[in-house]
């Protein structure tokens, strides 16, 4: 593996970034975000409809170069209806 992603959980109320975290891919990071949204008693829980899962961009392991590219990966709303299946499955 040449690269590794990162991803930051953005809330649209605040128009602010989480703290970033390294994973291999969209179908990872939608895992983990996933699982944030349905923890009971948690910000990410009660209003899951604010919140979107953003790719930052990529770490180049071997040059330790970063490559700014953001873009929506799944919104909370579209989990909370069920949509984490449509994102598992467009994993390339």
């Amino acid at each position: 593996m040449e690269k590794i992603c990162l991803y930051s959980v953005y809330d649209l109320k605040a128009q602010k970034y989480d703290t970033p975290w390294f994973t291999a891919s969209d179908l990872f990071a939608t895992r983990k975000f996933t699982l944030a949204l349905e923890q009971d008693a948690t910000v990410f829980n009660r209003f899951k409809n604010e919140f979107v899962l953003r790719k930052i961009g990529d770490f180049h392991v071997l040059t330790g170069e970063f490559t700014m590219d953001i873009k929506d990966v799944i919104e909370g709303k579209q989990i909370a209806i069920g949509g984490e299946k449509n994102a598992f499955s467009n994993e390339t």
